[in-house]
């Protein structure tokens, strides 16, 4: 199987070995990633408010390899499970600033609202497949907002990015299918 947006290469074979593979997901990210951020091997330790030039944003600090950071984003998304109960920590609801679970998210205009085209860094916490599955989801929406053709449905989807923030690496393969299919020859016929 493959992405629906990009299919293999017609050389590729049908049973690809592990770098092809990766070359084929290189090729999907260079293609529709450059605006999401994977980091990996980070904990989120905190994820606070704070106020920056007259607007509110989020504050999130990581842990990876014992090093401490601080990071500054606009909008948070929380993938604690898709088919879950929601779990979004009281700190983090009861704020103005957009957070929202990954199992309530409809579309990018929903998510960022009348922003008018400031942009911002949206950040998914989350390292399981909603966090995963999110994160893809937001940065294809972006993609398409930036590249359909048409009026895009959010003001300079260029300046978004999407950062997904994970405590282990995520392993996703996508689903493989033959890019050329020929028919199967048979020495038994069909009897209905």
């Amino acid at each position: 199987m493959h992405f629906s947006d990009l299919a293999w290469e017609d050389a590729d074979p049908q049973f690809p070995r592990a770098w092809q593979v990766g070359r084929y997901l290189h090729r999907y990210w260079s293609t529709y990633c450059q605006n999401a951020k994977l980091v990996l091997g980070a904990r989120v330790q905190r994820a606070e408010p704070v106020s920056l030039q007259g607007t509110t944003a989020w504050k999130v600090t990581t842990t990876t390899d014992g090093e401490t950071q601080e990071h500054t984003f606009d909008y948070l998304l929380v993938a604690s499970g898709y088919f879950g109960k929601p779990s979004i920590p009281p700190e983090v609801r009861d704020v103005k600033i957009p957070a929202v679970h990954s199992s309530a998210y409809r579309s990018l205009p929903s998510l960022i609202g009348s922003d008018n085209g400031h942009g911002g860094k949206i950040l998914v916490i989350g390292g399981q497949m909603s966090g995963v599955e999110i994160a893809a989801t937001v940065a294809a929406h972006i993609s398409s907002a930036r590249y359909s053709p048409g009026p895009s449905p959010v003001q300079s989807p260029e300046k978004y990015t999407v950062h997904h923030v994970t405590h282990q690496r995520p392993w996703v393969l996508p689903l493989y299918t033959i890019p050329n299919v020929s028919p199967i020859v048979s020495s038994t016929p069909y009897r209905a």
